[in-house]
Protein backbone atom coordinates (compact mmCIF):
# COMPACT_ATOMS: atom_id res chain seq x y z
CA UNK A 1 0.00 0.00 0.00
CA UNK A 2 2.83 2.27 0.83
CA UNK A 3 4.61 1.59 -2.39
CA UNK A 4 1.36 2.35 -3.89
CA UNK A 5 0.53 5.82 -2.48
CA UNK A 6 4.84 6.46 -3.03
CA UNK A 7 3.81 6.02 -7.10
CA UNK A 8 0.46 8.04 -6.76
CA UNK A 9 -1.27 5.36 -7.49
CA UNK A 10 -3.67 4.94 -4.21
CA UNK A 11 -4.98 8.24 -1.80
CA UNK A 12 -4.78 6.68 1.48
CA UNK A 13 -7.11 7.86 4.33
CA UNK A 14 -7.29 7.56 7.83
CA UNK A 15 -10.30 5.95 8.10
CA UNK A 16 -11.41 5.86 5.28
CA UNK A 17 -9.31 3.54 3.37
CA UNK A 18 -7.31 3.17 0.22
CA UNK A 19 -8.74 4.75 -3.33
CA UNK A 20 -7.08 4.25 -6.79
CA UNK A 21 -6.48 7.72 -8.29
CA UNK A 22 -6.68 8.23 -11.82
CA UNK A 23 -3.40 7.42 -13.49
CA UNK A 24 -2.34 9.47 -16.31
CA UNK A 25 0.44 8.09 -18.84
CA UNK A 26 0.60 5.23 -21.16
CA UNK A 27 -3.10 3.72 -21.28
CA UNK A 28 -3.69 5.51 -18.09
CA UNK A 29 -2.65 2.76 -16.12
CA UNK A 30 0.39 2.75 -13.46
CA UNK A 31 4.03 1.18 -14.28
CA UNK A 32 3.51 -1.98 -12.05
CA UNK A 33 3.07 -5.09 -13.79
CA UNK A 34 1.35 -7.36 -11.46
CA UNK A 35 -1.47 -9.84 -12.74
CA UNK A 36 -4.68 -9.87 -10.81
CA UNK A 37 -3.57 -13.08 -9.06
CA UNK A 38 -1.03 -11.38 -7.62
CA UNK A 39 -3.34 -8.32 -6.37
CA UNK A 40 -5.96 -11.02 -5.46
CA UNK A 41 -2.77 -12.78 -3.44
CA UNK A 42 -1.86 -9.36 -1.35
CA UNK A 43 -5.25 -8.56 -0.83
CA UNK A 44 -5.07 -12.24 1.00
CA UNK A 45 -2.48 -10.79 3.15
CA UNK A 46 -3.73 -7.65 4.06
CA UNK A 47 -7.08 -7.31 4.32
CA UNK A 48 -7.41 -9.70 7.42
CA UNK A 49 -4.73 -7.48 8.96
CA UNK A 50 -6.70 -4.74 8.55
CA UNK A 51 -9.63 -5.68 9.69
CA UNK A 52 -8.73 -7.12 12.70
CA UNK A 53 -8.97 -3.49 14.63
CA UNK A 54 -12.42 -3.11 13.35
CA UNK A 55 -13.17 -6.32 14.67
CA UNK A 56 -12.28 -5.31 18.42
CA UNK A 57 -13.55 -2.04 18.08
CA UNK A 58 -17.28 -2.57 16.89
CA UNK A 59 -20.27 -1.80 18.68
CA UNK A 60 -23.08 -4.03 18.61
CA UNK A 61 -25.18 -1.62 16.31
CA UNK A 62 -22.16 -1.52 13.80
CA UNK A 63 -22.76 -5.28 14.16
CA UNK A 64 -26.30 -5.56 13.63
CA UNK A 65 -25.89 -2.87 10.88
CA UNK A 66 -22.56 -5.43 9.18
CA UNK A 67 -25.36 -8.46 9.41
CA UNK A 68 -28.07 -6.97 7.25
CA UNK A 69 -25.27 -5.55 4.57
CA UNK A 70 -23.70 -9.21 4.57
CA UNK A 71 -27.07 -10.72 4.16
CA UNK A 72 -28.33 -8.14 1.52
CA UNK A 73 -24.85 -9.39 -0.47
CA UNK A 74 -25.97 -13.11 -0.20
CA UNK A 75 -29.66 -12.23 -1.84
CA UNK A 76 -27.42 -10.74 -4.55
Amino acid sequence: MIALAVQGCIDVRVGAGAFVRRVRGEEGRPGIGITTLELTEARLVFEGEAAAPAAITITDQELAELKLLVEAIGRE
